[in-house]
């Protein structure tokens, strides 16, 4: 795969997650989620887990290393806030290194 993994849906993040077993075996670069829910708008303003993909998107696009351009994102994402439980899914957000 070689590239990096944004995973949006809830649980990829976890500690026994098959999805992320699986994302890291077929050779991702890095997989970037969250642990347990991960919030986002059904509809409307964007914030959250969504809105941090958008600015760890734009990040990357300026050059930036996957770990900076996740800590760039998370503090865009968080300045739009959502209630105190989206900001902090947003931060806790992690990149992990395939092999």
């Amino acid at each position: 795969m070689d590239g990096v993994v944004f995973a949006v849906n809830c649980h990829v993040g976890d500690q026994t997650s098959p999805m992320l077993e699986a994302l890291l075996a077929a050779g991702a670069a890095y997989v970037i989620s969250g642990e347990g829910p991960n919030y986002g708008p059904p509809g409307g303003p964007l914030y959250g887990a969504p809105l941090l993909g958008l600015w760890l998107r734009r990040c990357l696009s300026m050059g930036m290393g996957v770990p900076t351009a996740l800590r760039a994102a998370k503090r865009f994402a968080a300045l739009r806030g959502g209630g105190q439980y989206v900001v902090e899914d947003v931060m806790a957000f992690e990149a992990v290194r395939g092999a």
